[in-house]
Parts: C-alpha cells; sequence; structure tokens
C-alpha cells in the first residue's frame, strides 16, 4: 500500500465535485503526515518513507500541466459544470485505472446549481419612510448578502419584522418572540448554532423569510457573509452586516417604531447538473485504520485553477 504495513492504515481516496481526492500529496504534506504519525505511536516500528521519496517534481508538474491544458483548451477554466470540469475528472479517473492498482469506483449523482438572476433588492420601511438598502456584489460595500440556496421571493407588499431573542438557536428563543413571528420576517443574530438551525427554527415558526446579522464578535464579524444553506430550502434569506442589523434590532426595541421590509430575490431556475465522485480505495491495509486524503477538482470560472487546486489534485505516477 502507498505508506507502510507499519502505518497499518487503509488509504480511502474520494474524488468528485467539491472532493477531488489526490492519490499522492505533495511533498510536504505527506512528510507532515509521516512526522504526526511517528510521533503519535512512539513505538519501535520504523515508518516507510519510500513514497515520500518517489514524489518527484517532475510528475507533479506534469499533471499540472496537463491540467493546465486542458483549461486552455476549455475557455481558461475548468469550474464545475463545465466541459474543463468533465475532462479533468476524466484524466484523473483514467490515470488511477490504467496506472495504480487502486480500486476505483465512480458514483453519479446530481445536484441542484444555485444562482441569481439579478441583483437582490430590500427596501426597510421605518416609520413609513422607505429606503433602499446598498447592496454591492463587494460584499466588503455592502449592507447585506444573500444565502446561497435562498428561497426566491418577488414581495410587492412591505412585510413587518420581529426580532428573535438571544441568537435564536432554542424553541424558547422563537416562542418568546414577541409579537409572533407567524407570518413576518425573523431577524436574528448570529452565533451559538448553525445558521441552517436559525433557518430550520424559521420555517418551524412559519416566519415569511430570514435576516441573519453579524454579531461583532466571531471570525469576521462586521461584514455581512456569504452562506451556504440546503440545497433544498426554501425561505428566502438574507444576511446583513453587524451595523446594519443593529440598527434594525435597536429600532425594533422601541414600541413606537413599526419595521417593515419589501424584498426581492430572483432565483434561477436551473435544472439538477450531474456530477460525480471518484473513489480510489488501497486493496490492502487495516480496514479499521482507514486515511481519507481529499481535495476538490474543480477551479473558479476565471482562471485555469493550478496553484487552488489543482497542485493538490496531482497524481503520483509511482505507487506501491
Amino acid at each position: 500500500m502507498a505508506l507502510s504495513a507499519s502505518i497499518s492504515s487503509k488509504i480511502l481516496i474520494p474524488i468528485g465535485l467539491l472532493v477531488l481526492v489526490a492519490v499522492i500529496l505533495n511533498a510536504i504534506t505527506l512528510s507532515f503526515v509521516v512526522h504526526r504519525i511517528e510521533e503519535d505511536r512512539n513505538e519501535n516500528n520504523q515508518v516507510n518513507l519510500s513514497l515520500v521519496e518517489s514524489i518527484r517534481i517532475e510528475d507533479v508538474m506534469g499533471h499540472l500541466k496537463e491540467f493546465y491544458r486542458i483549461a486552455i483548451e476549455e475557455n481558461f477554466n475548468r469550474a464545475f459544470n463545465t466541459t474543463g470540469f468533465n475532462r479533468t475528472v476524466a484524466y484523473i479517473n483514467d490515470y488511477l485505472s490504467m496506472n495504480t492498482n487502486f480500486q476505483v469506483k465512480t458514483t453519479d449523482f446530481f445536484v441542484n446549481l444555485f444562482e441569481l438572476k439579478s441583483e437582490p433588492i430590500l427596501r426597510i420601511s421605518i416609520n413609513n419612510i422607505i429606503g433602499t438598502r446598498r447592496f454591492s456584489w463587494n460584499i466588503s460595500e455592502s449592507e447585506y448578502f444573500y444565502a446561497h440556496y435562498s428561497g426566491a421571493i418577488n414581495s410587492t407588499e412591505f412585510i413587518e419584522l420581529t426580532a428573535i431573542p438571544n441568537e435564536g438557536c432554542t424553541d424558547a428563543d422563537w416562542l418568546n418572540a414577541n409579537p409572533s413571528v407567524t407570518n413576518r420576517i425573523a431577524l436574528v443574530k448570529r452565533g451559538q448554532c448553525m445558521f441552517v438551525e436559525k433557518v430550520a427554527w424559521a420555517i418551524k415558526y412559519n416566519a415569511t423569510s430570514i435576516f441573519i446579522y453579524n454579531d461583532g464578535i466571531s471570525t469576521n464579524p462586521y461584514e455581512p457573509l456569504e452562506i451556504s444553506l440546503d440545497e433544498n430550502n426554501r425561505i428566502p434569506t438574507l444576511f446583513f452586516s453587524f451595523d446594519f442589523g443593529q440598527e434594525l434590532a435597536y429600532a425594533l426595541n422601541n414600541s413606537m417604531t413599526n419595521i417593515r421590509a419589501q424584498i426581492i430575490i430572483d432565483v434561477a431556475d436551473n435544472l439538477p447538473t450531474h456530477a460525480a465522485n471518484i473513489c480510489a480505495d488501497t486493496p490492502t491495509g487495516d480496514a479499521t485504520q482507514t486515511i481519507v486524503v481529499g481535495s476538490h477538482s474543480d477551479s473558479v470560472p476565471a482562471g485555469p485553477g493550478i496553484n487552488d487546486n489543482g497542485y493538490k489534485n496531482v497524481l503520483e505516477s509511482k505507487n506501491e
């Protein structure tokens, strides 16, 4: 097997849409793994370093050049849902099948892509004074950003908001919201639980939409965040900057203030898109001690993706 019998491990290598596994690691990563194994086990057995020694820069560059050639021939990228991506997966699959003894299995599946037809629009009415809030594709300049897999909405009416106590991470938070969030927009602060959990509670308690705002203390605490929800989500979801969210939260604490919102999120009706995972499994090793190594194979649409993430997808031509 690729590492050694002394590691007593079986290497499971999944390759696919976002998780395309490298059959080899670059020398630095692999050396780190072996070093950690030596430290953790602290036994007399010796780690076979043949895999590290077998990594040759000419092999690495050869595969990277092939990825680059594919990108050049396919509109200068290997992004998902393009011919360049499909050719990349085929190249890796063919190489594994023809040049290794790994057990290679391809699993086909479909994903629902998310795409907006246009910029989202958010208008806020505070005591009947209406203002359109600032959106920018440059998230640092925007007051809010859309959530991937947000539900679509094209409201002609302004909908009232309810602030959810605490971080909206328990049923009690939602039950104690005053007024009830039913048929209203939920405003909830980031923190304590996952975004998908906050969205699930909003659905459970019949909110029409949910606005999540940054908390001012977590990682990236002030700007809107670009978050992703479950691809089957249908509730309209926006993420606000800390300042914008605080502005609305403070206003909602004043019983004399009436706050309503009008939202337009125009989501494209994309058909499910084909994708595939490739799993390459060593035929030998201890199945109870499995090492999983993974990376994504697709590039960004703007380039061939050699630095990110091609070098992690490079395949070693020498395998034990």
